[in-house]
């Protein structure tokens, strides 16, 4: 099961990571153009920087893939059929017992909805800076409509996390309790 987890993800991977490279740039261009900021070397050197971080991503991503590495390790529910996998993921949601075969793949769902915490808090905090450092400037621009868009998205990605998070801690409480609560 394993195997075929690591499998789907390597293919999922394989095929929208690179797409990041001329996606982010392009945004940022985008952003660029939206807020009138004159074409200078200043902007250009902006919109070709912000292709390095994605770009690394890739370059790592292929580096490592292959190798156990925790971070990259396949969520196991990638391994069963969807229909199963729908169905593990909906009890642990609704905190009911799962079957025993699925008992650790309910496991795996849920630590991996505790270890997604920090890093939605975290994207979640510069976010929420930016828009209220442009907020306080005092002027509007109509590339702050993108900067609002992000910030409700956000604010849907962190409500939507806290309830996945909660369902997680709760299942974890109750169906599997000598689990450590916090995910690891």
């Amino acid at each position: 099961m394993r195997e075929r987890a690591q499998q789907e993800q390597d293919r999922r991977l394989t095929r929208v990571l690179p797409l990041l490279v001329p996606v982010v740039p392009a945004v940022v261009a985008l952003m660029l153009w939206l807020g009138r900021v004159p074409l200078n070397a200043w902007s250009v050197a902006g919109v070709a920087a912000s292709a390095v971080p994605p770009l690394v991503l890739v370059i790592e991503f292929f580096r490592v893939r292959g190798k156990d590495r925790h971070w990259l390790r396949a969520p196991l529910a990638l391994g069963v059929e969807p229909e199963r996998r729908k169905e593990v993921l909906a009890r642990v949601r609704a905190g009911q017992a799962v079957a025993e075969q699925d008992q650790v793949i309910a496991v795996d769902v849920a630590r991996r909805a505790l270890q997604r915490k920090p890093v939605t808090y975290g994207s979640a905090a510069p976010v929420g800076f930016l828009i209220v450092a442009r907020l306080l400037s005092g002027e509007f621009l109509p590339a702050d409509v993108v900067f609002y868009l992000i910030f409700v998205g956000m604010i849907v990605v962190v409500s939507l996390n806290q309830r996945e998070v909660r369902c997680a801690e709760n299942w974890l409480a109750q169906h599997a309790p000598k689990v450590s609560r916090r995910g690891r």
